[in-house]
């Protein structure tokens, strides 16, 4: 008996394929991964420290790179300078 594969509309981008199971929704692999894709991840962002376009991982993900979050964190937390007041009050010569 031979089985009969209908004509359908893709789920993701719309074009007509042949199905090759009569489960199958999606015309290409790509679709298919695409449609498992959160919007979230398909809009690019710009990153708050360097200004790069980056599709992010996570919903609130506003830095590209874990140097620019780092980065930033330094910045805002002021280490370098917390860092040199501790440096200087351990070995006493912390001129306030």
């Amino acid at each position: 008996m031979k089985v009969v594969h209908e004509r359908k509309k893709c789920l993701s981008c719309g074009q007509m394929f042949t199905q090759q199971r009569n489960t199958q929704k999606f015309c290409r692999v790509e679709c298919k991964k695409n449609s498992r894709t959160p919007e979230y991840m398909k809009a690019k962002r710009e990153c708050l420290v360097c200004g790069k376009m980056f599709s992010p991982y996570r919903p609130q993900q506003v830095y590209c790179s874990d140097k620019c979050q780092q980065g930033n964190y330094r910045v805002i937390n002021d280490l370098p300078g917390r860092l040199r007041k501790q440096r200087a009050e351990i070995r006493g010569d912390g001129s306030d």
